[in-house]
């Protein structure tokens, strides 16, 4: 077995468009929900700085998790996605933005 390292990185399609948008002066509403919890308050925090306007409600289910190995240099990746606050958009979220 190799040399085991952890890193946290913030990011996902939607939240990594919502903060290029807003980096190109645009005024981008993330409605993806945001967890409550450690990850969730980073994510939130990060796009408010960013100009990112949280449309999408805050949650108490936990944040998606996307976990990435690398053996002999091939990456592969497991996310977990069950149950956790993104998961809870609805239609209805959407539309009434």
């Amino acid at each position: 077995m190799g040399e085991v390292a952890q890193n946290h990185n913030l990011g996902g399609s939607p939240y990594n468009v919502a903060v290029a948008l807003a980096r190109q002066g645009m005024t981008p509403h993330y409605l993806t929900p945001i967890s409550i919890d450690d990850f969730g308050e980073q994510l939130a925090d990060h796009l408010q700085r960013e100009g990112v306007v949280l449309a999408g409600e805050r949650r108490s289910e936990p944040t998606t998790q996307a976990i990435v190995t690398l053996e002999n240099g091939i990456p592969s990746d497991v996310f977990h996605r069950e149950g956790t606050a993104e998961q809870a958009i609805s239609q209805l979220t959407s539309l009434e933005q």
